[in-house]
């Protein structure tokens, strides 16, 4: 590749994942904006609280719709994406549905 090159890597190249750390940075930018309001004002301190349970739920809804399908990830794979063992993965998202489809009790898939 030439200097003159433009490096920039588009949202074609890689379909989905340049929009979602966009948006994943546009969605941290507004959280922490919430945060700093929060020590001002306890309504906005319970809002807060309240988002934060609703991410817990999108996180464990985000791996259990992870762990389903044709081609379901690994704990393994999970836990790595949240920096935690599979076996941290495994307990703290298991539970009913938490298993590969056919996968049997005790199945360390």
């Amino acid at each position: 590749m030439s200097s003159g090159q433009d490096n920039t890597v588009t949202a074609e190249e890689t379909p989905g994942k340049v929009e979602d750390e966009a948006y994943i940075l546009f969605a941290s930018r507004i959280l922490k904006g919430l945060g700093r309001r929060a020590g001002r004002n306890l309504s906005t301190l319970n809002a807060l609280d309240t988002l934060g349970r609703e991410l817990a739920e999108l996180l464990t809804e985000a791996v259990h719709t992870l762990r389903s399908g044709d081609e379901p990830a690994s704990w393994a794979d999970i836990g790595f994406a949240l920096g935690i063992t599979r076996q941290a993965a495994q307990q703290r998202f298991g539970g009913e549905g938490s298993r590969r489809p056919g996968g049997q009790p005790g199945d360390l898939r």
